[in-house]
Order: structure tokens, then C-alpha cells, then sequence
């Protein structure tokens, strides 16, 4: 049996801003790196290269300078470089303000990888634009910008300072990836010090996904964009630290979820207060109602843009994001069955009697995955895509109907 999650725990699990953030940021980058090689030709990409990529100024950079640059320890800057220089994205020349020294720079293969990333960060940008409209975008751009300015985080791309913040091409990617580059080692550092030394990093494409129902292999390795063999891996190191248990799946006896163990929620709460400190960091910069809509945007464009299945990473377009196409998609789908389900209740309810025959037949059609019509999981969906009032805009317009029908 999975082990109980106290109520602390339960707190973090459910209202993670960190989570959304980094799963996000994560989106994106899977996002670019699929759609750069299945459409783009590139080859030999790993997620490693975008700082040492993006942090090369035209005039070329020394690795002193570079690894100042992204924060990171010269030996490992250079052991990166040699990845990046073995798959013809880079090279390095004679320095010629110093022949002693050498200085890094894009090869044209380089240099097309940069023009190509931008392309497709814009075609990742119309996406979350189609999940939460213009406006919200907008916002959500500019608190970014704002809180990156503010923690003093490195600005890896130039950036067209003319355009409007969320115009510039690169910047909403970069300002995002750089929060959660940063959210993810102050936490990480600062849970590591209460007594969690064998903490890792990529611990937390794991932790970050596993909620107070637990989660399943196959769909965070559909998040995260690696195979289930990967992150089944990473499961057996987190498994023999003893922070998490598999328990038997009661809809799939061939499969297990993931739960926390006493011991991992403990990790769990003794995270709050890095969390806690860095929310506070975060509120003082952009203040406190400009972060919770943060929160409330960011929550909406990860569940908007999760990947529905595992087959996800073999689509054309990094994650599906709602269009309006001209046919019913699956979650236009959901959107009427609950509606029609809504207003079935309301009906019933304010004893205008049942919903027509036809309708009721639409509520207990099975979905195009094979599953029952689910109308809480439906709901979820919906808000996160919608949002909840406009969901309940909807909602209350029905109900209404339905008081007038009984009258």
C-alpha cells in the first residue's frame, strides 16, 4: 500500500509553482530539441549544449570567460566544449589578441542551429499563446523578464531591445529556462544542506511529477521527453534511497505507480522552507499578486501543454496545444460531453426533467482512448486549459437555462 501523505506534504505536492515552472521550461527544451532534428536535420543534440550555444558571442569567447559566464567550473565547461566541438557546432582558433590563447567559436553549422532554435522557439511560443491568449502571454513574459532581471540571471540570447518583451524572438524561452535553471539549484542546494547529501539533480524529473495519486513511469518520461527504460533508472536509484515505493496499478495490473514513502515525504516537507524562501525572493521583486498570477499561468500552460500520451514525441509539434481546428479535437470533445453532462445535472436538478435522449447518449459515449466519459477528469482538463472562470462562466450560464426550462 502507498505510503500516507501528510497533510504538509500534501500541500507542497498539490500547490507546486516549482513544478509547473520547471516542467514548462522542460517542455520547451524537449520541444525545440525534437523539432531541430526530426525537421531541421541537425544531429548529434543534447539538452547540455543550449548554455554553451546560446553563451558564444559572434566575436568568439575564451572558456575562462564562458565558464564565468554560465557559473560553472572551467574543467566542466571544457569537458562540455568537447561534445559540442565533436558535433561540428563549434570550434576553437588561435586567439588573435594572444596566440597563447585560443578563442571558442559557432561553426556555420553553429550558427544555422542558432537561426533554426529561434524558428522553432517562436513556432513553441505560438503554442502557449494558444493556451492562454495574448494578454495572460503577455503578463506572464514580463514577470519573467522582470523576475530574471531581478535575481541578476545571465541573458544567454540577444535580445532585439526594441520589441516588446513578449515580441522578442528568444527572450520568453530564455527568461524561462533561466528561472528554472535557477529555481532548480537553489533548491535543490538548499534541500541537499538539511541532510539530503545523495540528492542528484536529474532526481527531480522524478520527484517533481509524482503527485499525491502518484504517477507512472511511462507519463513522466512522456513530460520529460526520455524513454521509460531512462527513467526507470532513475526510479531504482530514487527507489534504493528509500524516497519512493511502486504500488500496484487498480487500472492496469500490468503496471505500478510511483508513491512517496514516509521517508520521501519527509524530503517533501523538509523542502518547504527553501520554497517558501524563494517564493518570498520571487514576491519581493515582482510583488505578491503579480506572482500568484504567475502561478495561476504557469499552472494552466503546463497542464495545457503536457503531453497527452507517450506517443507524444512523435508528433510534429513538441506538445499539442489547442488551435480551433475545423474538426472536433479530443479535448473539444471533452469540452461538450461536459458541458452536455453539466446541463444534464442542472436539469435534473431544478427538476426540468432529464437532458433529451440524444444527449444522454453523447454523455456515456466512450472517449477515443477507450475511456468512460470521466466528467472530474474532464473538469480537471478543462480548467487547466480554460481556466476555472471560464469554466464556470459556462457553468453558471446552463444553470441558468436550466432554472428558466423548470420554470
Amino acid at each position: 500500500m502507498p505510503a500516507v501523505q501528510p497533510d504538509i506534504a500534501r500541500a507542497v505536492i498539490n500547490d507546486n509553482m516549482f513544478r509547473e515552472l520547471l516542467g514548462v521550461a522542460r517542455i520547451y527544451q524537449t520541444g525545440i530539441m525534437r523539432l531541430l532534428a526530426s525537421k531541421k536535420g541537425h544531429t548529434g543534440l543534447r539538452l547540455s549544449f543550449q548554455p554553451i550555444m546560446t553563451g558564444i558571442p559572434t566575436q568568439g569567447i575564451r572558456n575562462t570567460d564562458l565558464a564565468a559566464k554560465l557559473g560553472m567550473s572551467k574543467q566542466n565547461s571544457f569537458q562540455l566544449l568537447k561534445q559540442v566541438e565533436a558535433a561540428g557546432y563549434i570550434h576553437r582558433k588561435s586567439d588573435p589578441r594572444d596566440k597563447r590563447a585560443r578563442r571558442i567559436y559557432r561553426t556555420d553549422k553553429g550558427m544555422r542551429l542558432m537561426r533554426d532554435g529561434l524558428e522553432i522557439t517562436a513556432r513553441i511560443d505560438a503554442q502557449c499563446r494558444a493556451v492562454l491568449g495574448d494578454t495572460a502571454f503577455r503578463h506572464l513574459a514580463q514577470s519573467l523578464s522582470t523576475l530574471s532581471r531581478g535575481l541578476h540571471l545571465t541573458t544567454l540570447v540577444h535580445i532585439d531591445s526594441h520589441a516588446s518583451i513578449a515580441e522578442r524572438p528568444g527572450a520568453f524561452s530564455n527568461d524561462l529556462i533561466q528561472l528554472a535553471n535557477h529555481c532548480n539549484s537553489s533548491l535543490m542546494r538548499t534541500t541537499m544542506d538539511k541532510g539530503y547529501p545523495n540528492l542528484r539533480p536529474s532526481y527531480g524529473q522524478v520527484l517533481m511529477h509524482i503527485g499525491v495519486d502518484g504517477a507512472r513511469i511511462q507519463d513522466i518520461a512522456a513530460i520529460n521527453d526520455i524513454s521509460k527504460q531512462a527513467v526507470g533508472q532513475l526510479v531504482g536509484e530514487i527507489e534504493d534511497l528509500g524516497y519512493i515505493q511502486r504500488a500496484q496499478d487498480p487500472a492496469d495490473g500490468r503496471s505500478k505507480i510511483l508513491f512517496f514513502t514516509p521517508a520521501g515525504t519527509k524530503l517533501i516537507s523538509d523542502s518547504i522552507a527553501a520554497a517558501d524562501q524563494l517564493m518570498q525572493s520571487y514576491s519581493t521583486i515582482i510583488g505578491a499578486s503579480r506572482l500568484q498570477q504567475m502561478r495561476d499561468d504557469l499552472d494552466r500552460l503546463y497542464h495545457g501543454l503536457l503531453p497527452q500520451d507517450a506517443s507524444a514525441s512523435e508528433r510534429d509539434s513538441p506538445h499539442p496545444a489547442p488551435t480551433a481546428p475545423k474538426q472536433d479535437t479530443p479535448l473539444q470533445a471533452d469540452l461538450l460531453r461536459y458541458l452536455v453532462y453539466h446541463f444534464e445535472q442542472a436539469c435534473t436538478a431544478d427538476r426540468a426533467g432529464t437532458a433529451p435522449e440524444a444527449a444522454t447518449r453523447l454523455v456515456t459515449v466512450e472517449t477515443t482512448q477507450g475511456e468512460q466519459f470521466d466528467p472530474n477528469r474532464v473538469k480537471n482538463r478543462l480548467e487547466a486549459v480554460l481556466g476555472k472562470r471560464k469554466l464556470a462562466s459556462l457553468q453558471n450560464l446552463l444553470d441558468d437555462v436550466a432554472v428558466k426550462l423548470s420554470q
